[in-house]
């Protein structure tokens, strides 16, 4: 069993095995976490009544949520096994403990005796009895802190069966009287079970012993046990009343409710605290050479106590408050704080376990390396640009414990180039190389050498090679910077254009391509000047609507040249997109001055990610590469790589500089023109057949459970519409999900609902609160503003769901994807469940709308689910360059959709090729023609600007489809 995996879980060791069977260590790969699974006996799965009974006491169970009661996750089924998934906890059975120390002191026992008795009060308040507490049952975390195991698992055994695999003794010699005669049981029986783990724990013996079976149950039922004291003289008469009163045989005699062991125990343990009565000896204190060293003494003596009391109650805090606020700042990614608490705490529980857990979950240790040394250095949180530098010492500074995140760095030393960059340490250390003001070429910045990696999506394929130091424009090319090529006569200088010209197929002259290059007045410049120059006010702008023949005559004019897209990617830090990218200029009306945007990299670039598209020196075909995204495009394309012809001149192209310090064959290596993906050909594809496709998808289904929806809140603020938060239970059961609803304010319902699914962005963006954007919500706000309603479903993996998907992801299992892709349809579809709730919606009239990711997993969901009645796709189709199992791969649904299909297309998109995607797309749709319709615009994967031709053919496809809204 060790080392297999089972539905997503990875058995790591065996942790035991009992009556109610075996227990194992797994790892849940979906939500990466240790859980405990319990393998429950055949006998159970093979009984319908047994797994009936036991279902509903372990969803009771379920239901449980106390830090004194192991958690429950799931129940789940393979085969003719069934098995409770568990909260894994990280400590010592109770048995265990008593079996290495014998007798606990009795303060300890009180505590724990405490704790369990909180746990029981929380079950029993919810008619929940356990009917199996024993020592064995009971875990002990590092902290001291009691977890009760197994609720509900007892159950299943019903009235007096008892087995005699493992902890047969242990079982029966913890049974109260009325259990051990098959009577039924209520809380009085957990009560003496209670009692009798308290016994234990006092005096390191059970109270009620026999060598066999038979002997036990005669004699709980017929002897009493020897008293506590006897066995612990540590034992007060006060404590040993409340353990045998948890153990009289007549119910009647017992404690009525746990939650009148709990008062006893609250009581007995503030009585130990309670002060001392006055000794004796007035008359000797009064002595002068008695009293004054005995005050001294006293002074001294409670100046200690003070400290001891005031370290205590600060080592109380550190363990009872800090430790869990410090846990809930972490899983909200807030490590600044969470560094500060525990900081705190570790001064006053240094060697907590609990505390050591946190550290490499809040921090990182890495050194700040500068060369040369003695250099400056400060820092302050990535996304304050304005904020204060704090200062942080002199280099080198070797294994700093650090928090996680990502934060601004500034390194000063005099005669030296300030070098300002953004860093995690995630690398292991922070290292600089600081050139000589009088050295370093004007307005560049160094990036040191290293290998070339690639996290941009098209590029992902292709070689990574190491590479040697370079410097590289700080910021953008601007149009004051420009203008001193043009003015230069740069456009009549025939040795800065060193690269042949070629369009469609054809040469041109080097003078038939400077008619080419022109502004919008007809002289020589870029496309979006006039007149030869930039418009007013617009210097330090950087230069756009430029060819990349004119940014490669201008980088042979300044002795720069265009970097390979090696060397821009690694500069870019685009692995850290996360950080970069929200501060940068996407999806915005406008261009910005260069260097506005206050986005910067691994080593000191700006506005890599938006402004300006930025032109680089390789090829595919006779393309070239022009990466990281501009200002009017989503911020995804920073991760994404674009092809454009060498004469493209958009208002979005712009380009910086390198300056390469060697030569050799691993730069000509990085110039060489990149190989195209292996695409698929969908015109020699077929689909599978119908009997196949009917076979697929069963694999889809589900059961329509009870949705349990709540309204979480409803915000009315916004001018257009109104804003729900709703939350319902999964297709199976076992958690919760969410989606949000916007409801028009400019017509009255029923509404029309158009459904949402995004792009991938989704599954990397960790909170779906940025604003009113929903991942580029504000693309489709003219639906709302229409008069029809949206939905936006969290799915899992998408923002606050997130699970560790991740498409890029190299070692990404098929069987992960094949995995999500069942659960991403039937979450959709339980999303629409809940749309048939609301008589505010009208389910009759029910659009789709993808984007990206949305259109290609989209195709297995509209195929899927009759309710949808119109298709809006958006940026997407079949993808041209992987082939997943045919039971996941939308080829195979695709003709299945028959309903109106609108399909919205950028006629250079890299990733939905016209040729290789789009168009493929368009002919498998199995709508009828009359019924699809398929616009392209000029523009690559990017939503088209301005907008008003994609709101046009969207709100017209949706009037004719669902109908007109009357407002």
């Amino acid at each position: 069993m060790i080392g297999k995996t089972i539905l997503h879980y990875k058995i790591l060791a065996k942790l035991g095995e009992g009556g109610m069977g075996v227990v194992y260590l797994a790892e849940d790969t979906r939500l990466e976490r240790k859980v405990a699974i319990k393998f429950l006996p055949r006998h159970i799965a093979a009984s319908e009544e047994e797994r009936r009974r036991f279902e509903i006491e372990a969803k009771a169970a379920a239901a449980l949520n106390h830090p004194n009661i192991a958690t429950i996750h799931a129940i789940e089924e393979i085969d003719d096994e069934m098995f409770i998934v568990m909260e894994y906890i990280d400590g010592k059975e109770l048995r265990d403990v008593l079996g290495a120390a014998g007798p606990i002191a009795p303060t300890d026992a009180i505590n724990i005796a405490s704790q369990i008795a909180d746990g029981l009060q929380a079950a029993h308040e919810k008619d929940i009895i356990h009917r199996d507490i024993k020592s064995s049952n009971i875990m002990i975390t590092e902290r001291g802190q009691a977890k009760i195991m197994d609720f509900g698992l007892a159950k299943v055994h019903g009235g007096s069966q008892v087995t005699k695999a493992g902890t047969t003794l242990g079982t029966i010699a913890y049974m109260s009287p009325e259990q051990t005669q098959g009577d039924e049981v209520d809380q009085q029986a957990d009560i003496w079970s209670f009692g009798v783990v308290l016994y234990e724990m006092l005096t390191g013996k059970l109270p009620f012993k026999g060598e066999y079976d038979q002997a036990i149950i005669y004699s709980v039922i017929n002897e009493e046990p020897e008293a506590p004291r006897q066995l612990n003289s540590d034992v007060s008469p006060e404590l040993e009343r409340i353990v045998l009163k948890t153990l009289a045989k007549e119910k009647a005699s017992r404690y009525q409710s746990i939650s009148e062991v709990k008062v006893d125990l609250q009581t007995l343990r503030e009585n130990r605290f309670s002060p001392a009565q006055p000794v004796s000896g007035k008359r000797f204190l009064k002595r002068p050479a008695v009293l004054i060293p005995a005050l001294l003494l006293i002074l001294a003596l409670g100046a200690l106590g003070f400290w001891l009391i005031n370290r205590s109650a600060k080592a109380s805090w550190a363990r009872e408050e800090a430790i869990p606020e410090m846990m809930r700042l972490i899983d909200h990614e807030d490590y600044t704080s969470a560094f500060e608490l525990a900081t705190e705490a570790q001064k006053y529980i240094p060697d907590d376990p609990l505390l050591k857990k946190q550290w490499p979950l809040l921090s990182r240790t890495f050194s700040i390396i500068s060369d040369p040394n003695g250099a400056e250095v400060f820092y302050k949180q990535y996304d304050n640009p304005d904020g204060e530098w704090i200062a942080f010492g002199q280099t080198p500074r070797d294994s700093i414990r650090f928090p996680r995140g990502f934060f601004r760095w500034k390194f000063e030393k005099p005669g030296y180039q300030t070098v300002i960059i953004g860093e995690s340490g995630g690398r292991g250390e922070i290292q600089v190389k600081l050139d000589k003001t009088s050295e370093i070429p004007e307005n560049m910045v160094r990036v040191l050498g290293g290998k070339a990696r690639f996290r941009l999506f098209g590029l992902d394929h292709i070689t990574a090679y190491s590479l040697d130091d370079f410097f590289i424009d700080e910021l953008e090319v601007s149009n004051h910077q420009y203008k001193v090529f043009v003015d230069s006569g740069g456009y009549q200088r025939e040795e800065f254009w060193q690269y042949p010209f070629k369009k469609d197929g054809k040469s041109l002259s080097w003078q038939q391509a400077m008619n080419e290059f022109r502004d919008a007045t007809g002289r020589p410049g870029p496309a979006t000047w006039e007149g030869g120059t930039y418009k007013e006010g617009r210097g330090d702008y950087p230069v756009s609507g430029i060819s990349w023949f004119e940014a490669a005559a201008y980088a042979a004019f300044a002795g720069k040249e265009l970097p390979t897209i090696y060397h821009w990617n690694y500069a870019a830090g685009t692995n850290a997109s996360v950080y970069i990218a929200p501060l940068s200029n996407f999806e915005n009306n406008d261009l910005l001055p260069v260097g506005n945007s206050q986005a910067i990299g691994y080593y000191g670039t700006s506005d890599m990610a938006g402004n300006v598209s930025e032109w680089c020196y390789n090829t595919t075909g006779e393309k070239h590469y022009i990466l990281g995204g501009a200002w009017s495009d989503p911020a995804y394309t920073f991760g994404h790589a674009d092809l454009k012809s060498p004469f493209d001149r958009s208002p979005t192209n712009g380009f910086r500089c390198v300056k390469y310090l060697s030569s050799g064959k691993v730069l000509e290596q990085t110039k060489q023109k990149i190989s195209e993906f292996p695409l698929r050909d969908y015109s020699r594809e077929k689909p599978v057949s119908d009997e196949t496709l009917a076979s697929f998808k069963a694999l889809y289904g589900y059961s329509k459970i009870p949705l349990n929806s709540t309204i979480e809140w409803s915000d009315d603020t916004h001018p257009y519409w109104v804003k729900e938060k709703i939350q319902f239970d999964t297709p199976d059961g076992k958690e919760r999900m969410f989606v949000y609803l916007f409801l028009p304010n400019n017509t009255l319902p029923p509404y029309q609902v158009v459904t949402i699914i995004p792009g991938s962005r989704a599954v990397y963006m960790p909170s779906s609160k940025e604003g009113d954007n929903l991942n580029s919500f504000d693309m489709v706000d003219f639906v709302i503003k229409s008069g029809r309603a949206v939905l936006y479903p969290v799915l899992l993996s998408m923002h606050e769901r997130g699970d560790g998907f991740d498409f890029y992801d190299p070692d990404l299992q098929q069987s992960d994807l094949n995995e999500h892709f069942f659960i991403w349809f039937k979450e959709f579809a339980r999303s629409i469940d809940y749309l048939e709730t609301r008589e505010d919606i009208d389910i009759s009239k029910l659009a789709y709308f993808g984007s990206s990711w949305g259109t290609w997993m989209g195709a297995v969901i509209v195929a899927l689910e009759p309710r949808i009645k119109v298709l809006v796709w958006r940026l997407g189709g079949l993808l041209s360059n992987y082939k997943p199992p045919p039971f996941i791969d939308p080829l195979n649904f695709i003709s299945q959709i028959k309903i109106p299909a609108l399909m919205l297309n950028g006629r250079y998109d890299y990733i939905f090729p016209y040729e290789k995607s789009i168009l493929p797309t368009y002919r498998l749709l199995g709508t009828p023609e009359e019924h699809k319709h398929s616009v392209l615009f000029d523009v690559a994967h990017t939503i088209p600007r301005p907008r008003q031709k994609m709101i046009k053919e969207t709100l017209d496809w949706l009037d004719k489809y669902l109908g007109p809204v009357e407002k």
